[in-house]
């Protein structure tokens, strides 16, 4: 068995000589010399390289990179933030996030499917959720989007009644405990 030389003050190792020539052809175009020298620009170049912040490393990928809306993304975070599971009424807040303004995109859809499909936490009662509220919308409308959930009803509160009706309606008898007040 080969035994790794012992490294002497000064002298350099053919590999570690071989090494250092190439970073020198790497970082200083022109002719390396195979020597660091405490004030030259091969040790500076070590030191600059040495204390520059490592480059983040490439996101794995997850289980929901296929989510792609904001609202929905935005919502599946919020979900997902406490203890990385959906809960029913986490699930509830994701669909009420792709309906808030009304209109719910096909690409919306499509990503509550992906999540119905692609979560491992989901209850057979969440993942129905979805896709009732999925199905429900795209057989309203073939499948094609957006879908405008807006009503055309008056919101509540907007309700005109004609002076004199309301003193023609005799109040409900109310009961407390079987006795009629």
């Amino acid at each position: 068995m080969l035994k790794p030389q012992l490294v002497v003050t000064g002298h350099a190792s053919d590999s570690l000589y071989t090494s250092i020539l190439y970073f020198q052809k790497k970082n200083f175009p022109g002719t390396p010399d195979g020597y660091i020298r405490p004030t030259g620009p091969t040790f500076k170049r070590l030191v600059e390289l040495s204390t520059k912040a490592a480059a983040k490393p490439a996101p794995q990928k997850g289980q929901w990179d296929a989510v792609a809306t904001p609202s929905v993304n935005a919502a599946l975070g919020k979900g997902l933030a406490d203890d990385s599971k959906l809960d029913y009424a986490e699930v509830v807040d994701i669909v009420r996030a792709t309906v808030t303004d009304g209109m719910v995109t096909a690409f919306e859809l499509d990503d509550l499917i992906t999540i119905a499909n692609t979560s491992r936490t989901l209850s057979p009662t969440s993942k129905k959720l979805i896709t009732l509220f999925v199905g429900d919308e795209k057989k309203k409308w073939l499948g094609i989007g957006p879908y405008d959930l807006n009503s055309d009803h008056k919101p509540r509160g907007s309700l005109q009644i004609p002076p004199g009706v309301v003193s023609q309606i005799p109040p409900p008898a109310r009961q407390d405990k079987g006795l009629l007040v």
